[in-house]
């Protein structure tokens, strides 16, 4: 377990093979470099599949398994509370199979900030700099640079966070498409 002390970067993503594009191997390998630096740091991974026990194998390989956390599956309901408890969310993509990463809107929803691969259609929802920080697919050296620099200033992962929402609020406006889905429903 860890304390309120330690921050937590937090994958949401599938760990199947259908799944194969979204880079966990990358972001457990640039968790190495980050826990050198910052070792009270968890890497918190929501999602399961027939890839999960290979990617907690690596994390073993890599010497992190203590840092790792693969929780499974999560109810829809307690998401959020996973996203409220991260320091950022990493969605470290590999190709542009990723057409979007909803996770991403998901945090900024949370007020949390975002790191993403530089990919077309995940490169649309972060504002590079404002509301998260974007890096070259498979750059795992990059990404742990940008995952260490946004730890080490927490004011800045605060701000960003609060863009977030903002632009959650200003482009997504959840509570419109809530309402819409919510009446549709009420209707069958």
């Amino acid at each position: 377990s860890f304390t309120g002390n330690d921050n937590v970067i937090l994958f949401v993503g599938g760990l199947d093979t259908a799944h194969y594009f979204k880079g966990v191997d990358v972001l457990l390998t640039a968790a190495r470099e980050v826990l050198q630096r910052l070792p009270r740091t968890r890497f918190v991974f929501v999602g399961d599949g027939d890839l999960r026990e290979g990617y907690e194998e690596y994390a073993h390989r890599l010497g992190i398994a203590d840092n790792t956390y693969f929780v499974g599956s999560v109810n829809r309901e307690d998401l959020p509370s996973y996203y409220r408890r991260a320091t950022c969310v990493v969605l470290p993509s590999i190709d542009s199979t990723e057409a979007f990463g909803v996770v991403l809107i998901e945090a900024g929803a949370c007020g949390k900030p975002s790191i993403a691969t530089h990919l077309p259609g995940v490169r649309s929802v972060i504002n590079d700099g404002v509301t998260g920080t974007l890096v070259e697919p498979q750059d795992q050296v990059a990404l742990a640079k940008k995952i260490s620099a946004l730890l080490e200033d927490p004011e800045r992962a605060k701000a960003m966070g609060l863009a977030a929402r903002k632009q959650v609020e200003e482009r997504y406006e959840y509570g419109v498409v809530a309402r819409k889905y919510i009446h549709s429903i009420q209707r069958l």
